[in-house]
């Protein structure tokens, strides 16, 4: 597990022990930038260079947020794959 998720991971829990909801949201909002964070990282590293127009359209989609109608996940009681760890992958259901 990568140290940076280690650790927003950690402070999820500890937010959840002490019951404070902003403490949690905070904590699993972090944990959740963290582990697209390293994804994105891993993935940029053994992709083929991107071009200007490619790049710009994954920050638009990031400076987007989530999509109209799909609020966050713990606004909703729901988690993300982002939360879980689990990555979609081609082919999977959606």
């Amino acid at each position: 597990m990568h140290p940076k998720i280690a650790k927003t991971r950690s402070r999820v829990g500890v937010a959840y022990r002490t019951g404070d909801p902003q403490a949690i949201a905070e904590a699993s909002r972090d944990h959740a930038a963290a582990k697209i964070e390293t994804f994105i990282e891993r993935t940029l590293a053994a992709a083929p260079p991107l071009t200007d127009e490619q790049r710009d359209k994954l920050a638009l989609l990031l400076r987007a947020g989530a999509p109209p109608g799909r609020p966050a996940a713990f606004a909703s009681g729901g988690t993300t794959s982002a939360e879980t760890g689990t990555e979609a992958r081609p082919g999977d259901a959606a």
